[in-house]
């Protein structure tokens, strides 16, 4: 039997019987400056520390381990080794998220000491998916949610925050909307749900860290990505080929395009540039990468390019960005910051400016 255990850093497969793969990533520096219409892009160096997990079936025990072999944290659990189709396991240095019995989620300190456990059932009588974590970086913002509720007749989902002291706070629920799928911002700020119904719109609605809605957006393609500005106040939204920015205090949209070529994989508006960024690649199929998943699921993008939309302007660029193929080893964070967007979540570091 092969369980397969997650990590929030780099995707990793683990075995029982303490067979772990692991690894510490070294990128060789490779600096390229390209001339776009008003941006331009530097690809460098990124060092990566990746995070292991052992599942020891014979102790009983989930081992954080990271990238050189080191125990950083040891967890007990007397279920390790049953089928559970559902079990997975969230780990980085700071403490670790256990999934079991479709819909049970467990706390864990760095030190495997057990915080909290909470169920994320709806009891709905038509049954449910199996619920889903989420969360930034650095698991600040957890978001625990189901994507699909059978009801009489209606698919519907629902979704809550779990707070710092554990605290359940409701976001979301739906006797006939499903949760395509949940964006938290990279500091745990702003949290996007995005909900479908069949012959309808997309709908994204916007909270902040305490639940509180802040304001919904409608987008006329299947939402694939959302990004937020430095503050929040800015937030653009993204499928394979189209791109919005809207601005939250207004409740205006600051422009759109359609993109043609490859697959948009993340943009974000950079708003003392009055510019949107998006990056374009070619990437295999529709596999996502999100947060713990698994190494096999890690995507090489190629043919990666910097479309520029100048909103002032009025005016489109595109750049090749010099790299042969980039592997994404985590979800996409395009950070605007000042002057410049930081793209996190490959294996090479690459910054807009």
């Amino acid at each position: 039997m092969k369980i397969l255990a997650h990590s929030s850093k780099n995707r990793i497969i683990t075995k029982v019987n303490r067979t772990v793969l692991t690894g510490f990533l070294v990128v060789v520096t490779l600096v390229v400056h390209l001339p776009a219409q008003t941006l331009e892009v530097v690809v460098g160096k990124r060092i990566s520390q990746s995070y292991g997990v052992t599942l020891d079936v014979d102790t009983k025990h989930i081992r954080v381990e990271d990238g050189q072999g080191l125990e950083l944290s040891k967890i007990s659990y007397a279920y390790l080794g049953e089928e559970d189709p559902s079990l997975e396991v969230y780990a980085n240095a700071f403490g670790s998220v256990v999934r079991e019995n479709i819909s049970n989620f467990l706390w864990f300190n760095a030190q495997g000491r057990l915080l909290h456990s909470a169920s994320n059932s709806s009891q709905a009588q038509g049954g449910e998916s199996v619920s889903e974590w989420v969360s930034d970086p650095n698991q600040r913002t957890h978001v625990l949610f189901v994507t699909k509720i059978n009801f009489e007749g209606t698919v519907g989902s629902s979704a809550q925050i779990m707070s710092k002291s554990f605290r359940p706070i409701s976001l979301y629920f739906s006797t006939d909307r499903i949760i395509r799928d949940v964006k938290v911002s990279s500091d745990g700020a702003f949290v996007g749900l995005i909900t479908a119904r069949e012959n309808t719109d997309d709908e994204v609605l916007i909270f902040d860290r305490y639940g509180n809605q802040l304001t919904t957006w409608s987008f006329n393609q299947a939402v694939e990505g959302i990004q937020f500005s430095e503050n929040g106040r800015y937030h653009t939204l993204y499928s394979g080929g189209r791109v919005a920015v809207f601005d939250m205090k207004t409740g205006e949209r600051l422009g759109s395009s359609s993109i043609r070529g490859n697959t948009i994989v993340v943009a974000n508006y950079m708003p003392l540039q009055s510019s949107i960024a998006i990056i374009t690649a070619n990437k295999p199929g529709n596999t996502k990468v999100d947060q713990g998943l698994i190494n096999e699921n890690t995507l090489r993008l190629t043919d990666l390019e910097l479309h520029t939309i100048d909103l002032k302007a009025r005016k489109v660029s595109r750049s090749s960005i010099g790299l042969d193929y980039a592997t994404q080893l985590e979800p996409l964070y395009l950070i605007s910051s000042g002057s410049q967007a930081n793209l996190h979540g490959l294996d090479v570091a690459v910054t807009i400016r």
